[in-house]
């Protein structure tokens, strides 16, 4: 689903939510109205967030870098947002399309795909760093451990991280690549963010001469993929920025 789907989706659930509960509010059950009216301002606030300001997703929902965890704090004063990606995410991936692979492998020790929501089943075999492109989920505890190296480069879904943040993972996570580590790139259904991040890399690391051959490349191995107008640019400005410091090094 596209940004500009996502805002009056947003917006028409805020509505109904909202309306509802005055309705029950007017009737006198007041806990419900409360419940309703919570839910509805969630959507509302969210549906403003992807109309004006997207890169200020991260600034809402406080994700802590270091370990993948959304804060307590946010998974309750957000939880009508972040619980409708969950049942989304739930329905589609152990529903809709079961049967669909949650990775695939994009070259030698490169892997993209869905987040990792059980990581028995989810994680290509001997990864040893994720890079997570979600700010809507939290890792599973189970996947951080002392072997494995965890870059973290949040956005909300159908958005992208900023150029500064794509530049700085994309570094960390190409350098990890070269030392022959396996690297798998995650985001909620593994298509936009995280392809766009498998694209720059695979462009940095000469695998592919040009974005749009990278896209091809990826596509090809994971048809999935999809990089809308937004992600196109802010890659190719990270990759810009990057080729330029490469160069002067």
């Amino acid at each position: 689903m596209t940004v500009r789907a996502l805002i009056p989706l947003f917006s028409s659930i805020s509505y109904i939510s909202i309306t509802l509960g005055l309705h029950l509010n007017k009737a006198g059950y007041h806990t419900p109205a409360s419940l309703f009216v919570f839910f509805g301002a969630n959507y509302a606030f969210f549906a403003g967030i992807y109309l004006f300001r997207r890169d200020a997703g991260s600034l809402v929902i406080r994700k802590n870098p270091e370990t993948g965890q959304i804060s307590l704090f946010s998974k309750l004063l957000w939880a009508p947002f972040l619980g409708g990606h969950w049942a989304v995410f739930l329905a589609r991936h152990r529903v809709w399309h079961r049967r669909r692979p949650a990775f695939h492998r994009i070259c030698r020790n490169l892997y993209l795909g869905r987040f990792p929501s059980n990581p028995q089943t989810d994680l290509p075999p001997k990864t040893s760093v994720v890079v997570d492109l979600t700010l809507e989920f939290s890792e599973p505890p189970s996947m951080m451990n002392a072997k494995t190296t965890y870059l973290n480069c949040p956005s909300l879904d159908n958005h992208i991280a900023t150029v500064d943040a794509l530049c700085d993972t994309a570094r960390l996570a190409l350098q990890l690549w070269h030392q022959g580590e396996v690297v798998f790139v995650h985001c909620a259904n593994g298509k936009g963010r995280s392809g766009s991040m498998v694209v720059l890399l695979l462009v940095l690391n000469r695998t592919c001469e040009t974005i749009e051959e990278a896209i091809a490349f990826a596509k090809a191995r994971r048809p999935q993929v999809r990089v809308h107008g937004l992600q196109l640019g802010r890659i190719k400005e990270a990759l810009s920025n990057l080729e330029s410091e490469f160069k002067q090094a």
